[in-house]
């Protein structure tokens, strides 16, 4: 079981303390709005950003930060490093 959180604009909009992670395998398909069955409808919206973290828990401050810097921030905690340690790093 995985504690999960989603947050919407860089506030917690909701949590999940029995969340399940999905199956380690190669998928041929990776969708962000659309079912994988034909029958359900596309998602009517639009999603700007999407980053999603694996085995490192942010803090609702982690969030914030991200978020007011969304368009300078990379998973890495500097330039040169390619995120490997989970962590985050932001351009001024």
């Amino acid at each position: 079981r995985t504690n999960m959180r989603v947050y919407k604009n860089g506030v917690l909009a909701g949590t999940k303390t029995d969340g399940h992670e999905p199956n380690v395998l190669t998928r041929t398909q990776h969708w962000l709005g659309r079912s994988t069955w034909p029958s359900n409808g596309y998602f009517d919206g639009t999603i700007a950003y999407v980053k999603m973290w694996h085995g490192v828990e942010l803090q609702q401050s982690d969030v914030s930060t991200l978020y007011v810097a969304r368009e300078k921030c990379v998973a890495s905690t500097s330039p040169s490093d390619n995120g490997s340690d989970g962590n985050f790093y932001c351009i001024n």
